[in-house]
């Protein structure tokens, strides 16, 4: 799509501004299920964990978890399923990131627009490909929150409790 068409500032369509806000919803439990890792971790108190973490973005966060788990577990089973994970969650922080953190705006003949990584007008996204990635980000947060209070992960918080 060419760049040099007018672009204003009107804002799509509800369903799509309503898509993008159940994106963003679901990025924030991902988030603080990212937080509530990290206070499994450490086994501080719930608020202290939040209160530590308040200024944290996603990438701070997996890094910190990564590093805690890393030093808690080692380098087996546990800690590669949890970087797994980290790393999936990573990709679609990044997809989502792409959606939000940009100009969106519409083109003076009437097609709504974003700009891309290469500064670029492209297309919206279409709601449906809006509302996968935030399935997918509901996804992965409750494989988080499952290892984390039921499955294998909380197996070896309790087995390296006293480390």
């Amino acid at each position: 799509m060419s760049n040099n068409r007018i672009v204003t500032t009107e804002l799509p369509e509800a369903d799509i501004l309503a898509a993008f806000g159940e994106l963003n919803l679901r990025h924030g439990q991902l988030e603080h299920e990212l937080k509530f890792t990290i206070q499994s971790l450490t086994g501080v108190g719930i608020l202290e964990a939040l209160r530590a973490t308040e200024r944290c973005g996603p990438k701070e966060l997996r890094e910190r978890i990564l590093k805690l788990a890393k030093k808690r577990f080692g380098d087996g089973r546990v800690f590669i399923k949890l970087s797994s994970n980290l790393g999936i969650s990573r990709r679609f922080t990044d997809k989502r990131n792409a959606y939000v953190h940009t100009v969106v705006g519409r083109i003076l003949d009437g097609e709504y627009v974003m700009k891309n990584a290469e500064h670029i007008f492209e297309p919206l996204p279409k709601v449906s490909e809006i509302k996968d990635l935030a399935a997918k980000i509901e996804e992965i947060t409750l494989q988080l929150r499952k290892e984390r209070m039921g499955g294998e992960f909380a197996e070896a918080l309790v087995s390296t409790s006293n480390v």
